[in-house]
């Protein structure tokens, strides 16, 4: 009878030791989808307990788990170039044209992104429903869409953000200047009186009607004149030459920050210790966006509105990798992301309770939430990576408001000219890889004006896009340009 009791024993645990390994095995089977995404801060801390909240839902959806690969935004571009080149195995990533080696531009003609045209057909029909219409021409490459875009302000403003305690101590009348040199009287008169606040901070570069070709390579050494229809060397600008030399005069009467050079423009911002900044993204009548943003009570003044948007601004987005081992899973979450609101602002805000509360309307598809700031935020993703922006929950990141009037301007915004146009840049790869290191080490020094001799720095610079072949670059663009007008 023992013997029997034995062997009994040993078939049940033979049973639930088989069961088990079939059963982690069904568990291992669940594939796993890999999200390279830049950071948006620096303490992520959250990430698990976001995973964990959104994986019940596409472990039930979709039959797949998410792993969100986090990068420092300095080495983002140079990690997934790294990624792409060594040929990694990975599924979706995030790609911009700012990250010049990883855009759009570089890596479509090259085939590095998996062609999504089927994919998105059969498995996307919630972000076809949301995405600008007009956005698939530029995201398609020999008739292959190859990105999904995001949801993006592609107009493009220029705005200064002003103290808002300066303005009233002062009686300063900020809604009365037109042009920088109105603000130096303001700016004399803080440095006479304000011992600890510095005038200036990063303001933009104007526009003037260009726009450039930064995800090509180059930076902004080259720019295309929307109403000539032709590139041309900045240089040759005089406009753009004065207000390289107002900077500098600006940097000599201690205007912008002694440390312009090394300065950390996004955490300088929310010091309080800047008169004048740049917007922060959005414009507001009452500065309520960049008072939520920067901590203080602010102002906000458009100088300029420059509605007028590049591809660029349309291949901002997610692709997949021709890597990919799970593309279908990979677009079936991306498509939940766009579908459910939770979700999206999930992988934004984080976790309830931890990393955000609601303020109003819980439950209802437009709540109010106010999400943790600076040193106690531990998540925070930005939705206009992620992809459908105009879901995003009204908070100090952006009211309901802000974004309806995102969208409307998004709708009424015209497109470049030469943003039709699929640029063949390898007859000028080497030259705009050369252009694109002169610009990373000028774009800072033009910006805030730090040359001891401007007319010097300048003729030096002139030297190098020379030597760099920018005549060349300037050439083949136009040449290409016209080419495909005159189809």
């Amino acid at each position: 009878m023992k013997k029997k009791i034995k062997a009994i024993a040993a078939m049940l645990a033979a049973i639930m030791v088989t069961g088990c390994i079939a059963g982690c095995g069904q568990k291992d089977e669940i594939p796993t989808v890999t999200w390279y995404m830049p950071k948006s801060i620096d303490n992520m801390s959250s990430q698990q307990l976001v995973e964990d909240e959104l994986n019940k839902i596409f472990e039930k959806e979709v039959g797949a788990r998410l792993k969100l690969v986090l990068i420092d935004d300095a080495s983002y571009a140079e990690k997934i170039n790294v990624a792409i080149n060594s040929g990694e195995e990975f599924d979706i990533m995030f790609v911009a044209p700012w990250y010049t080696s990883t855009s759009y531009d570089t890596n479509a003609p090259k085939n590095n992104f998996m062609d999504i045209t089927e994919l998105i057909d059969k498995y996307g029909s919630d972000i076809k429903a949301k995405v600008d219409p007009r956005a698939w021409d530029y995201a398609t490459y020999d008739g292959k869409v190859q990105l999904i875009p995001s949801q993006w302000k592609i107009y493009q403003e220029v705005g200064w953000v002003f103290k808002k305690d300066l303005v009233e101590k002062y009686n300063f009348d900020y809604k009365s200047v037109k042009a920088p040199k109105d603000l130096e009287p303001y700016f004399d008169t803080l440095l006479a009186n304000e011992q600890g606040i510095t005038p200036v901070l990063d303001i933009a570069f104007p526009n003037w009607g260009y726009t450039d070709i930064i995800s090509m390579g180059g930076g902004r050494t080259v720019l295309f004149d929307e109403e000539k229809e032709e590139f041309f060397y900045a240089m040759d600008d005089e406009r753009i030459l004065a207000d390289y030399k107002l900077r500098n005069e600006w940097y000599k009467k201690g205007y912008f920050p002694k440390d312009a050079l090394t300065v950390n423009d996004a955490e300088a911002k929310k010091t309080g210790k800047y008169a004048v900044m740049k917007d922060c993204g959005t414009i507001t009548e009452d500065g309520e966006k960049s008072s939520a943003s920067y901590g203080f009570p602010c102002v906000d003044l458009e100088v300029e509105n420059h509605g007028v948007a590049s591809a660029d601004d349309f291949r901002t987005g997610q692709a997949i990798s021709r890597t990919s081992e799970h593309p279908e899973e990979a677009i079936k979450i991306l498509n939940l992301v766009w579908k459910d609101p939770y979700i999206s602002n999930t992988l934004a805000y984080g976790i309830e309770g931890i990393d955000y509360v609601y303020e109003s309307g819980k439950g209802t598809d437009n709540p109010t939430v106010v999400p943790k700031e600076g040193a106690d935020r531990t998540w925070a993703l930005w939705h206009n990576f992620i992809g459908p922006l105009f879901d995003q929950w009204d908070s100090s990141w952006n009211s309901t408001e802000a974004l309806q009037e995102i969208q409307q301007k998004d709708a009424e915004a015209t497109i470049s000219k030469k943003a039709s146009v699929q640029f063949d840049t390898q007859a000028i790869t080497t030259e705009l890889a050369a252009l694109s290191e002169i610009w990373q080490s000028s774009e800072r020094v033009l910006q805030y004006g730090v040359m001891t001799d401007f007319d010097e720095y300048i003729s030096d610079l002139d030297k190098k896009c020379k030597a760099a072949g920018i005549e060349k670059v300037i050439n083949e663009l136009n040449k290409q340009y016209k080419e495909a007008k005159s189809k």
